[in-house]
């Protein structure tokens, strides 16, 4: 079902936001809501995202702010605005990712797995420093594992050109290694991983697109960037490093 997901905002409220949808407009939504006589001041629209699926939208932000959740059977949270509109449009994006690029299946070792298709994403964010033969790169998942796949046409150099063949590669890096360590936790708990996953795979492909900078995608994998790309990356980070170093 199309239409909107809103946030209001009352100035009687002050640190409570209304997150809900509507099939209509959000300001038509916004008359509705401010008519009754209990209500001294107007809501104001504080922010709106169209969804085609405002069912599953709503559905999502609101089990992800549950613990902000003022009552079980109202809309209001208790959280800053700008943080929750982060939070909306992160899951607005992994439902656009879902709906556009999600396939599953069962892959050669007999394991279910999902898989969400970023090449798009990628070349938006990195352009031409991608590689030209780059024909796919995804976030690929089973239940034990996050993967970082790409699959590439091969090819060969002649007379100052690159011939590409009809073989293909595929290469999938496993991003399990990547996470960072918590001291107050027990050992077994002890180590939070970046790309989890027990996420839906639509998270950690827009944890991948959007957090992981050039650098270390590089250390998952050296197959996506071009050779003169990955050059200028290791030296502008050996820079920031060294920069970084002098300055203890």
């Amino acid at each position: 079902m199309e239409g909107y997901v809103y946030i209001l905002i009352n100035k009687c409220m002050p640190g409570l936001i209304k997150i809900g949808f509507t099939k209509r407009s959000p300001e038509q939504r916004r008359r509705e809501l401010s008519q009754p006589s209990g209500i001294p001041i107007e809501f104001e629209i504080a922010y709106e995202i169209f969804s085609s699926d405002i069912l599953k939208l709503e559905k999502s932000v609101h089990s992800e702010l549950e613990h902000t959740r003022l009552n079980s059977n109202r809309e209001f949270f208790c959280i800053e605005l700008n943080e929750a509109i982060t939070i909306i449009r992160h899951k607005a994006d992994e439902q656009r990712l879902e709906a556009a690029f999600k396939s599953n299946g069962i892959n050669e070792l007999f394991d279910s797995y999902e898989a969400i298709e970023i090449l798009g994403r990628l070349k938006e964010k990195f352009g031409e420093m991608i590689r030209m033969n780059i024909l796919s790169a995804r976030i690929y998942q089973t239940k034990q594992h996050c993967y970082h796949e790409v699959t590439q046409q091969k090819g060969f150099h002649s007379k100052g050109s690159f011939i590409l063949t009809d073989d293909l590669v595929i290469n999938r890096s496993n991003l399990n290694f990547i996470g960072d360590f918590d001291d107050t936790k027990e050992e077994e708990e002890a180590v939070i991983y970046m790309f989890d996953p027990t996420n839906p795979v639509t998270y950690n492909a827009r944890i991948f697109v959007d957090e992981m900078d050039p650098y270390s995608i590089i250390m998952c994998g050296d197959d996506l960037f071009t050779p003169a790309a990955i050059e200028e990356i290791c030296e502008k980070h050996r820079k920031r490093f060294f920069s970084t170093d002098d300055m203890k």
